[in-house]
């Protein structure tokens, strides 16, 4: 499977055909703490040469079997699932088994969300409502 517009094949050593033995692990950390975290959900496609679990935070959330290079499967995590934290999160590809040729993870996803403003944002909002009111309050005496 070709290498996509949204995502690249990783590996221990591209330009090596033999990496040795499974275990092998791909890790991804992203920061939820801009989110609404009720609110977050996860998904996308993903593959792995040759099998493999995908986890959030050590919680499996997909499995594939041997012989799943060649398209990529579906995952997804609902909100509310209770699987993320507020913060720092990881997402792992972890190879269990190989076949010690050609060894790689693929993966597409997408974060989606509430976002928490700012308190910079709610400031000037806050500001904007007062002065508002202010001017307001001073329209209506004249």
């Amino acid at each position: 499977m070709a290498n996509g517009p949204d995502s690249n094949w990783i590996g221990i050593t591209a330009n090596k055909t033999n990496n040795g033995p499974a275990p092998y692990s791909f890790q991804y950390t992203f920061n939820l703490s801009s989110f609404v975290l009720s609110t977050v959900s996860l998904s996308g496609s993903w593959t792995i040469d040759d099998e493999g679990t995908l986890s959030v935070n050590d919680h499996v959330i997909s499995t594939l079997g041997n012989g799943n290079w060649v398209s990529l499967d579906n995952f997804s995590l609902a909100a509310g699932s209770g699987l993320l934290n507020q913060g720092l999160n990881t997402l792992d590809i972890n190879m269990t088994s190989d076949d010690q040729y050609l060894e790689g993870g693929r993966l597409e996803g997408s974060i989606t969300g509430t976002q928490v403003p700012e308190p910079c944002t709610m400031l000037l909002l806050g500001s904007g409502l007062a002065g508002l009111a202010g001017f307001r309050s001073r329209f209506k005496r004249s």
